[in-house]
């Protein structure tokens, strides 16, 4: 599936109609909504719970599911169960219980340590009781005979210990907004609302990039298992790395792959494609569009099964965004967008609220979310920022500008000058020959693609492509959920302010109240719109001038989660309070220092037990070679030796240095409490200090005999190990 695919048709749980069918009889692993009528619980219940209508699951409903639950599992061999939630860390947690314990009571809810988990200080040893709850809008499943039943995260008061919870509340904040305005619709331009589309909801595809290495060759990198990514190695500069995308994959890679999909389709998580990226070792993997909960969920499964199967195939799964110098990074790109959750026969499909249809500029539903998502991205860019700022993503563009394409635009600066707009054709009904008779000719879309664009229109909703591979994409959802969601009521606000002081309330009118909400909004905010390459000088130029100041540095991006502005955004979509948000702003800087403190601590350790001794001995063995040399040939004949040995010995005293200053830098940094202080010390100097130690590292490298070298090689892990070559 390419890219710009429009979002299929979804039901409630996230399958295309086709789909549906083919998940029902592949999900063997999971409790169904046909395996919870085949045993008792009543088709009203199945609907509610899959409908988030947590209020239907009260003590008598939580048993009898139990009980149901249970059965299945024993039956399917399980035994242990285990709420299945994700903390603000890069791994689930699950408590295993024997199955034979499991009860309504334990289904609802569960005791955990909250101080033990990511909390941002609104949990400690004196005060940790925490609970993980049930979330029953994504079904449990079994996986190596464990019922996972999938579950958030909260403390003792409901404060939000995980993202899914978060995302939870701003799916619901987006859903209200949405369906506020669709409501209006029906109202007052009923000739532009669609029968039984009162409701909506937020709706995400992810495609997940990472990279795979050999399990062996992982152990002998201690960069790898201690910081994630190597902190020493000379960069595999890669001129056409466009030769690698979508290449054939080696056969144990494609055989990883294959029994992980196995292993999905039985867990009813859909695969759309998978194909090697465009670096040597990466790898993507699509997931179908579905309600932004449940993909989140099958999208942190995923990575745990592929994770799982890489190491029965002696692979291992890396996650970092830039794992190694010199080549492309690798990111999760979320296709985000508002589907309607439809009533009456066709309940079982949804259709994009971004979907320009054949007349964009008169299709005012469609301009009207177009406008509230480039409202909420120009008032709030700096919170989409912060939400994908990490040290591994620090590559990350620094403002989040929005690409709608050169047909989109036309239109929306039509409406901005009053003018009307030009129709284009429609995505799909422009054939295009190839001027071969053998190749059938095809539909061609109306609108390219901009893979530099942090956020791009696709054609029915837009993509994120600045989030971080190693991103829980929850945050992410959840930040565009909810400004998003505050824009379509302020937008609504407006609306009805118009309606009001409107004496002819015809439908005309309304129409003509609501376009010019549209243009005011579109006026006032589509300086967050640049339709360029968002790489180049030019786009930064153009940036500043219109007042979007760029975020590069990743500790100042991380200090704009906690402001008074998305305090007051937050709060107003009851996403986050004020101590959540705080809470979610430390965490975020002590990920940020831990990473860093790994990346040093790795750093100074391999330069100084591994590339220094290699190098000391290679100068002496160079030494003697000199010395060998002198004897058999006279001064004059030895140049070539004397020269290595001066190089190296000039690398070495260079390294040395680098190494005391980082030496000396640590320990200051040690000694500093986490917060924005920290965070700028690693990255003004700590950080700085280990990549001069890597800079001479790398050159130690590409010097030294290569059988005295100590760790494997980019070729060796890239390359040679994976059957690439």
């Amino acid at each position: 599936r390419s890219e710009e695919e429009p979002l299929r048709d979804v039901d409630n749980r996230g399958r295309s109609a086709s789909q549906g069918m083919k998940q029902q009889q592949s999900a063997e692993d999971v409790f169904t909504d046909a395996e919870m009528l085949r045993r008792g619980i009543a088709p009203e219940v199945c609907s509610k719970l899959g409908e988030a209508a947590a209020g239907v699951v009260d003590a008598a409903v939580a048993e009898k599911v139990a009980r149901a639950l249970k059965a299945w599992a024993t039956e399917k061999g399980a035994v242990s169960y285990a709420h299945w939630a994700h903390p603000r860390r890069a791994r689930s947690a699950a408590e295993l219980q024997p199955i034979a314990a499991l009860s309504g009571d334990r289904l609802l809810q569960s005791e955990s340590d909250g101080s033990s988990f990511p909390n941002g200080g609104m949990r400690n040893a004196t005060a940790s009781r925490g609970y993980t709850v049930w979330d029953p809008t994504s079904r449990p499943f079994i996986m190596d005979k464990i019922l996972y039943v999938p579950a958030v995260l909260c403390t003792m008061h409901g404060q939000a210990l995980s993202p899914k919870l978060a995302l939870l509340r701003s799916d619901a904040a987006a859903s209200s907004a949405a369906s506020r305005f669709l409501h209006l619709l029906h109202k007052r331009l009923p000739s532009q609302a669609t029968a039984g589309t009162e409701c909506a909801r937020s709706c995400i595809g992810v495609k997940q990039e990472f990279f795979v290495v050999d399990h062996a060759l992982f152990m002998l990198r201690p960069d790898l298992s201690c910081a994630g990514h190597t902190v020493i190695g000379a960069a595999q500069q890669l001129k056409n790395q466009h030769l690698l995308y979508c290449a054939p994959m080696p056969q144990r890679v494609r055989a990883c792959l294959f029994d992980a999909q196995k292993r999905l389709l039985r867990l009813g998580v859909p695969i759309a494609s998978m194909h090697p990226g465009t670096a040597p070792a990466q790898l993507c993997v699509a997931l179908e569009s579905g309600p932004s909960p449940v993909v989140v969920d099958q999208n942190a499964l995923t990575l745990q099964v592929l994770e799982e199967t890489c190491e029965r195939h002696g692979l291992m799964l890396l996650l970092h965004e830039h794992p190694f110098a010199g080549v492309h990074a690798s990111s999760k790109r979320i296709r985000w967008s508002l589907s309607t959750v439809n009533s009456g026969e066709n309940s079982n499909t949804s259709r994009s609220l971004f979907t320009p249809g054949a007349e964009p500029g008169s299709n005012l539903p469609f301009l009207f979310f177009v406008t509230a998502f480039i409202r909420a991205c120009d008032l709030h860019h700096d919170l989409l920022r912060a939400c994908v700022a990490s040290l591994g993503n620090d590559q990350c563009a620094g403002v989040m500008t929005v690409n709608t394409g050169e047909d989109l635009m036309e239109v929306l600066e039509a409406i901005v000058a009053g003018k009307q707009p030009r129709h284009a054709a429609a995505a799909g009904t422009d054939v295009l020959d190839l001027g071969a008779p053998q190749i059938p000719r095809i539909k061609r879309d109306t609108r390219d693609t901009d893979q530099t664009s942090p956020l791009g229109f696709t054609g029915d909703g837009f993509e994120f492509r600045e989030v971080g591979s190693s991103h829980d994409c929850a945050a992410s959802v959840s930040v565009l959920n909810t400004a998003v969601a505050e824009s379509i009521h302020a937008m609504c606000d407006a609306f009805e302010e118009r309606l009001q002081r409107d004496p002819a309330k015809d439908e005309a009118s309304c129409a003509k109240s609501l376009l010019h909400v549209i243009r005011e909004n579109l006026t006032s905010h589509r300086r967050i719109v640049l339709n360029d390459d968002c790489r180049s000088a030019a786009h930064r130029a153009e940036s500043a001038r219109r007042g979007l100041a760029g975020v590069t540095s990743t500790a100042k991006a991380l200090a704009l989660w906690d402001t008074p502005s998305n305090r007051a955004l937050f709060a107003s979509q009851k996403v986050f309070t004020s101590e959540e948000l705080c809470a979610v702003a430390h965490t975020s800087v002590s990920a940020f220092c831990r990473a860093a403190e790994a990346d040093a601590r790795s750093c100074l350790e391999l330069a100084r037990a591994a590339v220094l001794p290699a190098a000391v001995h290679y100068q002496a063995v160079l030494g003697q070679a000199t010395e060998h040399a002198k004897k058999l040939t006279g001064s004059s004949a030895s140049s070539v030796q004397r020269g290595a040995f001066t190089q190296i010995t000039g690398e070495i005293t260079n390294l040395v240095k680098a190494i005391d200053q980082l030496n000396a830098l640590l320990p200051q940094a040690l000694k500093m409490s986490s917060g924005p202080e920290l965070a700028a010390m690693y990255e003004d100097h700590v950080l700085p200090s280990a990549a001069r130690v890597r800079e001479h590292c790398d050159r130690l490298e590409l010097v030294i005999d290569r059988k005295m070298w100590p760790l494997p090689k980019y070729s060796e892990l890239l390359w040679l190990r994976l059957g690439s070559l």
